[in-house]
C-alpha cells in the first residue's frame, strides 16, 4: 500500500521492474491541497532516450511543479528504461511512460490523486514522450505494459524542444542523428508509429510547445510542423519561440529570449487553463 507523503516532503516509489531495470517516481503532493483528489503534473526528463533520473526534468521545470502545487497539484517526476542503458527500443520506452501513469491510476487513492486529471510537460527526449503519452490511447501498447488496464486522462501537455516525428531517413526535419538502436523494426509504418504528430485528431489534448531558434539537436521545424496540424485540426494550440536559445533554451545573443524561467511561467498557465 502507497502512503501519502507527510510534511509536503517527496516520497520515492517503484512503479515498475523488469528484469534488473528499475523504475521509479518521485512523488510531491500539493503545497496546498484543494477540495478533493490532486490533478496530477506528470515530468518527463530527456536525454536522448537513454535512462536518465527521476529527479533531472523535476530540477529543470521546478518553476512549473511549484506553480501547480501551489494551485492544489501533486506532481510527480519519472525515471524509464533507456536504449543505452536497457538495451530497449521506443515501444518499450513509452510503455513505461504509459505504465507510470497507469500506476498513479492504480494507487489513486493511497495518494488523494485524480488519474483523469493528468498533465504532463517534458523536455527534448522527454518531450516527445509526454506528447505520446498524452497522444495515445492509455490502452496502448498493452502487451508491453503492467497497468495497461488502468484508466487515465491526460488533459494537457507540453513539449519543450519536442522531436515531433520520427523520420524513417535523415531529413531536413532532423538533426542528422542514428535513430536506428531506438527501432526494433526498421520500416516507415514503426518509424509514424512513434511520431506524436501521427496521432493529431480533433479530440487531441491541448498542447504548447517550445523551440529556441538556435536549436541544432531538435530542429525548430518539428515543434512548428506539430503546431501547424493542431491548429488545422482545431486543437487549442501555442508554440513559444525563443528567439536565438539553443536545445536547453540558454541564450545565444544578448536580445536572446524568452529564457528558460520565462517559458516555465507560461508553462504553468498553460496547464493552469486546461487541467
Amino acid at each position: 500500500m502507497q502512503t501519502i507523503p507527510q510534511n509536503n516532503a517527496e516520497q520515492q516509489l517503484l512503479y515498475k521492474k523488469v528484469g534488473d531495470s528499475e523504475n521509479d517516481l518521485l512523488f510531491f503532493p500539493p503545497t496546498k491541497p484543494g477540495d478533493g483528489p490532486a490533478p496530477v503534473l506528470v515530468m518527463i526528463p530527456g536525454g536522448g532516450w537513454q535512462r536518465n533520473t527521476s529527479v533531472s526534468m523535476y530540477n529543470m521545470a521546478k518553476r512549473t511543479a511549484d506553480r501547480l502545487r501551489e494551485q492544489g497539484f501533486a506532481a510527480v517526476a519519472l525515471s524509464y528504461r533507456g536504449q543505452q542503458a536497457d538495451g530497449v527500443h521506443m515501444a518499450e520506452i513509452t510503455a513505461d511512460i504509459l505504465d507510470a501513469m497507469g500506476y498513479l491510476a492504480r494507487h489513486r487513492e493511497a495518494l488523494y490523486i485524480d488519474p483523469m486529471r493528468l498533465c504532463a510537460i517534458g523536455h527534448s527526449a522527454g518531450a516527445h514522450l509526454a506528447l505520446q503519452a498524452a497522444y495515445m490511447p492509455c490502452d496502448a501498447l498493452g502487451e508491453l505494459r503492467e497497468y495497461a488496464d488502468e484508466r487515465f486522462a491526460v488533459k494537457a501537455v507540453v513539449g519543450l524542444a519536442p522531436p515531433t516525428l520520427m523520420p524513417f531517413e535523415n531529413s531536413a526535419f532532423y538533426t542528422p542523428i542514428d535513430l536506428t538502436p531506438l527501432f526494433s523494426e526498421q520500416t516507415e509504418a514503426e518509424y509514424r508509429r512513434f511520431s506524436p504528430i501521427e496521432y493529431v485528431t480533433p479530440a487531441t489534448p491541448p498542447t504548447m510547445l517550445a523551440t529556441g531558434t538556435k536549436d541544432n539537436l531538435v530542429l525548430p521545424v518539428q515543434a512548428d510542423l506539430l503546431y501547424q496540424k493542431l491548429k488545422r485540426a482545431g486543437v487549442a494550440a501555442k508554440l513559444l519561440v525563443s528567439r536565438d536559445a539553443n536545445h536547453g533554451f540558454e541564450p545565444l545573443a544578448p536580445d536572446a529570449g524568452p529564457e528558460l524561467p520565462a517559458i516555465l511561467d507560461e508553462s504553468a498557465d498553460f496547464l493552469l487553463s486546461y487541467t
